[in-house]
């Protein structure tokens, strides 16, 4: 999504709370002018957590602002515009798939990202 959208505007579609959680439990990170996402889960400032005090947010929160995010944007996948959420969890490794290495999920997801062999007709 940050690669083809102002992230200004993905950020204000998901609304103020899904931003408020985000921005505090690190997973929306500004930096300088740019916004990125954290995508390491160990980085994200969570209650429970060691080092995480009382003004963390709990990991449902967190997860609800995620959801919020992703459904409210979208990505063009293989020429198609459909929401994030349906683009992450259709794909198929979401639902438990087991991979021999990190490195073969690794090649499988990007594929899976760039509409590569085997994606191309969407399934």
């Amino acid at each position: 999504m940050f690669a083809e959208q102002d992230a200004d505007v993905l950020i204000a579609n998901a609304g103020d709370e899904a931003r408020d959680v985000l921005v505090d439990a690190r997973v929306l990170v500004e930096d300088g002018e740019e916004w990125r996402v954290e995508t390491d889960e160990r980085e994200w400032f969570i209650s429970g957590r060691e080092g995480a005090d009382d003004s963390a947010p709990l990991l449902v929160r967190v997860r609800d602002g995620l959801y919020l995010f992703m459904r409210t944007n979208t990505v063009t996948w293989c020429a198609v515009e459909r929401p994030g959420y349906d683009f992450a969890m259709d794909y198929p490794g979401t639902g438990g798939e087991s991979f021999e290495t990190l490195e073969e999920y690794e090649e499988d997801i990007a594929e899976y990202v760039d509409c590569g062999s085997g994606w191309a007709d969407g399934s």
